[in-house]
Formats: C-alpha cells, structure tokens, sequence
C-alpha cells in the first residue's frame, strides 16, 4: 500500500490571509479594549468629582490601518499640550501632588462669588483677578480661613438703590464697579435677593481664599483600570480569532 500526500491551493495566499486575519483580531481586540478603558476613566474621574475633566482621555492604535503589523499598540492619553493643564490636573489626581505659588507667598482660589457669569471672560477664569484686588487695595481686606491655614481675601461692596417696575425700592450692592447678583455678564455671585442682603449686611464679598500650599489627595485609578483591562486583553484578541474563523467557514 502507498499513501500520496498532496497540497491544493494556494499555500502562500493561505498563509498571507491567516496573517491578516490576526492583524484583523489583534487591532479589533485593541480598540475595544481602548473603548472599554475610556468608559471606565471617564466613570473613574466623574466619580472622583472631577466633573467633565474626565472627557479628555482618548486613546488610539497604532500603527495606523493601512500599516502591516503583528504588533499594534493601544496608546492612552490625555488631550492638550504635553504638561499643560489638563495633564497636570490628571496626573496630580492620579498621584497626589503639594501645589505651592510659583513667585508669590499665596495661592489665590476664586470663591464661587468671582466666577464669570453670562458672556464677559476674564483672563485666570475669574471676573476681578488677584492684581486688580492688590490695585484696589482700599476697598479689600482679609480674615483668616476658620481653619487658620489660610486667608479669605474680601472686597468692599457699596449700596444703592433702584426702584422695580412694580414701585419697590430695592437694595442694590456693588464691587469692583459691578453689580451684585442678576442673571447679565459682568455680575458676580448668584441673583437671588437674600443673598445680596446678607452681602450688604456684611458690607463685603470674599473673593479668594488664599493659601500657602494645596494638598491634592490621589483620587482616580487611571493606572490600575489599565491594568486591568490589559490582563484580559488575550482572552478578547482569542474572541476576535474564533470570529473571523466562523466568518471564514461560513463563507463571509
């Protein structure tokens, strides 16, 4: 008895479209690991409190499709200018971090009553910056924080009065030239009426809590959710193999 051994087909068209098959499942296990990976430091980070800064994770394959490879790599990043802001906000919530004024004794915080209201944008996101406090230096004054590591650095408001449509006088208070409350740029704090009383009552508003350091406490896990992800990377790079070998019996 003789036995023949005899290949049909075409070896080299055989091998060329296994390999592309696991380019195929290598990039597809790749990007859906860099999804799963963005869903969770986006939760990580909102869950943290830190609001939408989470949003600027984005990750990547590389190298690009189009690019033969066996070896393509997730890249995860967060978006912005390497060591800008939103970097240093992620990795000093990642790690912990001491921040100390750079050239300066304190670091100025604005309180909720300095934010931009309606369309006016002042430089440092705040409506009265630290210089223009230190320019009206008659008018401001500081306390020391309840704690007694800082300082709450206040600015003088000054009454008038309006008449409403209805007849009402009506208290109004101002600082740095604008107007307490309301709903218009240019305005500080919130509109409600019992606010801006309590305010002239006081006879100021405080501006900035000063500091001489901030402790950032680490808060996300970035490093961990990647690892994570990592260790069950094989097991969805063997998924992906299993389902373009079904789409290939199958004809597809």
């Amino acid at each position: 008895m003789s036995l023949k051994l005899a290949m049909q087909g075409n070896l080299q068209k055989s091998i060329d479209a296994d390999i592309k098959a696991i380019e195929a499942a290598h990039r597809a296990a790749l990007g859906r690991t860099g999804g799963r990976i963005r869903r969770a430091l986006v939760a990580d980070a909102k869950g943290a409190g830190l609001g939408r800064l989470g949003n600027a994770w984005r990750f990547g394959v590389y190298p690009g499709r189009g690019t033969k490879t066996l070896n393509p790599a997730l890249f995860i990043y967060p978006r912005g200018k390497p060591g800008g802001r939103t970097q240093e906000a992620l990795k000093a919530h990642e790690h912990g971090a001491v921040i100390r004024p750079d050239g300066s004794r304190y670091l100025a915080i604005p309180t909720g009553f300095n934010k931009p209201r309606g369309f006016r944008k002042m430089s440092g996101g705040t409506l009265i910056s630290p210089a223009e406090m230190v320019a009206m230096k008659k008018w401001t004054y500081t306390l020391p924080t309840k704690d007694g590591k800082g300082l709450v650095w206040f600015l003088r408001v000054t009454e008038a009065a309006a008449k409403t449509r209805s007849g009402r006088i009506q208290r109004l208070a101002f600082a740095g030239g604008m107007k307490l409350g309301g709903r218009s740029g240019g305005q500080l704090g919130s509109g409600r009426g019992g606010r801006v009383k309590d305010i002239l009552n006081r006879g100021a508003v405080p501006m900035f809590i000063l500091m001489p350091q901030i402790r950032i406490k680490k808060r996300t896990d970035a490093g961990g959710i990647v690892e994570r992800h990592a260790r069950a990377l094989p097991a969805l790079v063997a998924s992906e193999m299993a389902k373009r070998s079904r789409e290939k019996r199958n004809g597809r």
